[in-house]
C-alpha cells in the first residue's frame, strides 16, 4: 500500500497555501517529489530491496521487517517530505495577511506537526529495531489526517467565501473513507 504518496500529496497541497513568490521556487520540484515517491512505493510493494519478510498489516509493534538495502531511502523520503510539508505550512502561517487566515492555516500546521511525529515515531522505531507499540503512531497519523482535512475545509471555504455545511459533511466523509482505507489495511 503506497505510504510515500499520500505526503507527497500533503507536500503539493501545502504549496497551494504558500505565497506566489514561494510556491513558484518549489514548483519545479513538483514533478520529482511525485516520481521519486511513487517510484519507492513501487519498489517497496513488488520487491524487497527496501523491506524484507514484512507481513500484512502492522499489528501491534513496528518491529515485523527486515530492511533491505534500500531501506535508507524510506525514513529519508516519508521524514523529509513530512518536515517540508509542515515548514511549507508554517511559512503559510507566518506570512498570512491577515488574523482570519492565520487562524485557518493554525489545523493545516498542527496535522503537518502531528502526521511528521507519527512518522518520526514510526520510522525511529524502524530505524532502531525497537518493538514500539503503534498505537501512538496510529493516533497521531489519524488525529494529523483528521486536522488537515478539517483545515482544508475551512481554507478553502475561507479562501472561495463559501458556506461551510456542505464541505464538512463532504470532506467529513472522504477523509473517514480514506481513514478507514488505510486502517483496514493496517490491522
Amino acid at each position: 500500500w503506497p505510504l510515500n504518496t499520500p505526503l507527497a500529496v500533503w507536500y503539493h497541497l501545502s504549496l497551494e497555501t504558500l505565497p506566489q513568490n514561494r510556491a513558484r521556487r518549489q514548483r519545479p520540484f513538483l514533478f520529482v517529489v511525485y516520481a521519486a515517491t511513487i517510484l519507492l512505493d513501487l519498489i517497496l510493494g513488488l520487491t524487497s530491496w527496501v523491506v524484507a519478510d514484512s507481513r500484512r498489516g502492522i499489528g501491534v509493534t513496528t518491529k515485523i521487517f527486515t530492511p533491505g538495502p534500500l531501506f535508507p531511502l524510506l525514513p529519508i523520503c516519508l521524514t523529509g517530505l513530512s518536515l517540508l510539508t509542515l515548514y511549507n505550512f508554517w511559512q503559510a502561517r507566518q506570512s498570512a495577511p491577515n488574523l482570519a487566515l492565520r487562524k485557518q492555516l493554525d489545523s493545516l500546521v498542527r496535522g503537518a506537526a502531528l502526521g511528521a511525529l507519527g512518522v518520526g515515531y514510526g520510522m525511529a522505531a524502524a530505524v532502531f529495531k525497537m518493538a514500539v507499540p503503534t498505537l501512538p503512531m496510529l493516533l497521531a497519523l489519524g488525529l494529523g489526517v483528521a486536522s488537515l482535512g478539517y483545515g482544508i475545509v475551512r481554507y478553502s471555504a475561507l479562501t472561495e467565501g463559501r458556506v461551510l455545511r456542505y464541505d464538512f459533511a463532504f470532506s467529513g466523509l472522504l477523509v473517514a473513507s480514506v481513514a478507514a482505507i488505510y486502517l483496514d489495511l493496517l490491522l
